[in-house]
């Protein structure tokens, strides 16, 4: 199956062909010296924007046509500081085209000065279009406004573009998830966290056993910066391909979802089980009473639609934002969902911030399990975090190892510390065991000390 888009198309003094989609033809996005080229580099766009950005093809356009306007322009020359109108005014024929949309109104753009604007009648469509050119191009030199020479006309014509995957539509332009379109992103997808949980396994398969759970929400107790987002991101990930494999080994789901032209792929779909959302961009623009709880009633079933998790931000920002105090903000009107597990819900919060959600509203703490997240002290280094309990070893065989490893540097500096190779070898082991035996640079210099005098006396 296929869908008509319509597209604008003109030539320049050169020949070549230059085109734009009709829905968003303020933007020139193909130039090629064949129309056949032009063309196919149009319908990847729209392959394109059908996938990713839906909404710059939504303007249903139902028909269009080519036209000329005379605009008359008054140019000037400019001498220093001064300006010198030019005695006569120059009269252009400036190409347009206007296509009337599904609501019955119309629209005229002019793609070669990024123009469009909306008219009723054709009377109105001729003095817009004289008055906005005139605005556009007046108080110009000829040399300036030599810039803006039409083009060779415009055309106005239909394409065919082949839909994805048979016409079905994909998991995330369903309707149902518009409101989390607009004001949330999906968790796994943040290009800002790009590392991995190293060394943190047990608290992400921790995580990862809440998340699995029928019931429950989870929450990350830790100080700032110690990788709460991180580990969360690895276990939303484990957790995505669990349901990404058990989705595509269901039959019975795949016949559901081919029943309603969704989406089948299961990678698709298993990627929207984390929706981050914060409590200001939840209340952003709603200015009456009563529009940001229909909102957020609005996030409630389209996460239900799809089984997904509300990843909050800031958990003491809910508490704060939505009315005049806790009882009346964003945390307060979600409390009831989260208690009947209606809205499943991951967030994060420093100590501090979990002391004071629990003393504004302890009720809304008690509704998730907790799972703190220690920092990396010292020897702890080596360990998983969050209550590993793997032996490691203690502080004074890193000293020892640290001292023997500056000794040996030291003793031979002139003679072999000025390669390449040496460097490349024994600083970074020197480096990794001073770092993993002094939690502080008091600590560095008095084993570096010692082990210059040492080296010096040898």
């Amino acid at each position: 199956m296929s869908t008509a888009v319509g597209i604008i198309s003109w030539r320049d003094s050169l020949g070549n062909y230059h085109g734009s989609l009709a829905a968003d033809a303020s933007v020139q996005t193909a130039v090629a010296k064949e129309l056949a080229s032009m063309r196919e580099q149009l319908i990847d766009l729209a392959r394109w924007l059908e996938e990713h950005q839906p909404w710059r093809m939504d303007r249903g356009i139902d028909s269009g046509e080519a036209l000329l306007v005379k605009v008359s322009l008054l140019t000037r020359y400019v001498d220093g500081n001064r300006m010198l109108a030019a005695p006569q005014s120059i009269e252009l024929q400036l190409p347009c085209v206007r296509m009337k949309v599904e609501q019955g109104g119309w629209t005229c753009v002019v793609p070669h000065l990024k123009l469009s604007f909306a008219f009723d009648t054709e009377k109105e469509l001729r003095e817009l279009a004289q008055h906005y050119m005139q605005e556009m191009l007046k108080q110009r030199s000829p040399r300036e406004l030599a810039e803006f020479l039409p083009p060779i006309g415009y055309s106005f014509e239909w394409i065919n573009v082949p839909r994805n995957r048979s016409g079905r539509q994909s998991a995330e332009r369903r309707p149902e998830l518009k409101v989390l379109n607009d004001i949330a992103e999906v968790f796994i997808r943040d290009r800002k966290l790009l590392g991995a949980a190293f060394l943190r396994g047990e608290v992400s398969a921790k995580i990862l056993a809440a998340l699995s759970a029928p019931h429950g929400n989870v929450l990350l107790v830790g100080a700032k910066g110690v990788g709460k987002s991180t580990v969360l991101l690895d276990a939303a990930r484990r957790f995505v391909q669990a349901r990404r494999a058990a989705g595509a080994g269901s039959e019975q789901a795949d016949t559901a979802s081919s029943s309603e032209g969704l989406d089948t792929d299961a990678s698709a779909s298993a990627e929207l089980c984390f929706w981050r959302l914060s409590a200001a961009r939840i209340v952003a623009g709603m200015r009456y009473l009563g529009q940001w709880e229909a909102r957020c009633e609005a996030i409630i079933e389209a996460l239900a639609y799809v089984r997904a998790f509300f990843v909050a931000e800031n958990l003491l920002e809910l508490l704060k934002v939505g009315g005049g105090g806790p009882d009346a903000s964003v945390a307060a009107f979600l409390l009831p969902y989260l208690q009947r597990g209606e809205l499943r819900m991951v967030a994060e919060a420093t100590e501090q911030e979990l002391q004071a959600a629990r003393r504004m509203s302890p009720s809304l703490v008690d509704c998730f399990e907790i799972i703190r997240i220690d920092a990396f002290v010292g020897a702890e280094r080596g360990g998983g975090g969050g209550g590993g309990t793997a032996p490691q070893p203690s502080r004074r065989v890193f000293q020892v190892a640290s001292w023997a490893c500056c000794h040996l540097i030291f003793r031979h500096w002139s003679r072999r510390f000025s390669s390449a190779s040496c460097r490349n070898r024994w600083c970074p082991v020197m480096l990794r065991f001073l770092f993993a035996a002094c939690p502080n640079w008091r600590s560095v210099k008095a084993l570096i000390v010692p082990a210059y005098l040492v080296s010096l006396l040898s």
